[in-house]
């Protein structure tokens, strides 16, 4: 079966895949030095507890996934692991910068929104809406990769109230951009507002919806 790479084998890898991105020699040699130090570390830490990935970069766009057969949803999975002991899949999305706490992930703190919860729980509604996605997901983490090479997972069970939760938000959001509902303000960190007609906007960004045809 599948084994995991390495460490000398990823390092190589991410080489070869950074030589593809049509950066200028200098940009190469900086993110080399750098991406390679976080990988290695990366590759240490992650070593004890690996499990090789059923999917990755899993798109659902080839799918035409709509909700309630009438809403276009759509978006890209960073990786589908298996969960020990179960049948059931995670699916895990990484993420740069500092990483947060649950608390903070969920907005249950005063300086955090919850537009990362609501990724994680659209990411759930997404798998749940698409026939053709062969797995039933237990859960969905975010993986955060610091600039100083430190690394934190946090996971979260999506249950039948948070899925209804966020069809109903999807909905709603989905009505305000057929009736042209919707304002662009600007927001002092992300460009949007967290609530209200800006989260359509909010969420066509992230392609979360669909485009609607016009």
């Amino acid at each position: 079966g599948a084994s995991s790479p390495t460490p000398d084998e990823a390092l190589a890898i991410f080489a070869s895949a950074l030589a593809s991105q049509g950066l200028s020699e200098n940009e190469t040699a900086v993110y080399l030095d750098r991406g390679q130090k976080i990988l290695r570390r990366y590759l240490e830490q992650e070593a004890t507890h690996w499990s090789i990935p059923i999917d990755v970069e899993y798109n659902f766009t080839p799918h035409s996934v709509m909700l309630d057969g009438a809403i276009p949803i759509t978006g890209k999975l960073d990786k589908i692991e298996p969960i020990a002991g179960t049948h059931k899949v995670r699916i895990v999305d990484y993420k740069t910068g500092a990483a947060k706490s649950r608390r903070a992930i969920l907005g249950q703190t005063a300086t955090h929104d919850q537009d990362y919860w609501r990724q994680l729980k659209f990411y759930a509604v997404l798998a749940q809406a698409d026939p053709n996605f062969p797995y039933e997901v237990g859960e969905v983490a975010l993986a955060f990769i610091d600039p100083n090479a430190k690394f934190k997972t946090e996971a979260f069970t999506i249950d039948t109230a948070d899925i209804e939760e966020m069809k109903q938000t999807i909905r709603q959001i989905h009505g305000r951009i057929l009736e042209h509902d919707f304002i662009h303000t600007p927001h002092k960190k992300r460009g949007y507002e967290d609530d209200g007609p800006n989260l359509c906007d909010r969420l066509q960004e992230l392609q979360l919806l669909a485009p609607v045809p016009r």
